[in-house]
């Protein structure tokens, strides 16, 4: 089973390549925990730093019981949708941490991954462009467009539309300069 994870334009989650489901507003508290385990996927997330996320800090009663409850709930929104394994989400030591047994993959890291290769190929910039635009391809839009209220999404977000821009930046300067302008027209869509 492959996971793979759009995170730009639309939260969406693909199972061997077929959509299984997207971002629905009716669950936004369960959404918001899933992306924020999937985001920080390869740490566990201390249960502290997930009581802000969830906005449960604050409250009265004991915001433990209630991450538990959202975190049950969460465990069951992912078991509906014929995710074959039901362990997605762990707990280890106070923190949570989604199943690194769990193979997944993430568009922001792909962004990331081109990004840091067109920086390695600096000095060659037909490689570079190679990967500005392989960038350009996977970027479908704002980070988490229905979560924008989030501060942790916001500072995503800002971060991955500078990367954006950059690329867009770049590519257009050397397309610019070699009047390869066919390769404009991607670029602009």
């Amino acid at each position: 089973m492959k996971l793979h994870i759009e995170m730009f334009g639309e939260f969406t989650i693909y199972v061997d390549g077929e959509k299984n489901f997207q971002y629905e507003g009716r669950t936004r508290k369960l959404w918001n925990l899933l992306q924020y385990l999937l985001v920080n996927r390869n740490r566990p997330v201390p249960q502290a730093e997930l009581f802000s996320i969830a906005h449960l800090d604050g409250k009265k009663g004991k915001p433990e019981t209630s991450l538990t409850h959202l975190l049950y709930r969460l465990r069951g929104l992912l078991a509906d949708r014929v995710l074959p394994k039901p362990d997605y989400i762990l707990c280890r030591r106070g923190a949570y941490q989604w199943n690194p047994e769990i193979s997944v993959t993430l568009d922001i890291e792909g962004v990331e991954q081109e990004y840091r290769e067109a920086m390695a190929a600096a000095g060659n910039m037909e490689n570079s462009l190679v990967h500005y635009m392989a960038a350009l391809e996977q970027y479908h839009g704002v980070f988490l467009p229905k979560s924008q209220d989030e501060e942790w999404v916001r500072e995503y977000s800002t971060h991955y539309q500078k990367l954006f821009f950059n690329f867009l930046k770049e590519a257009y300067t050397f397309i610019s300069k070699n009047t390869d302008l066919d390769l404009l027209e991607p670029m602009c869509h």
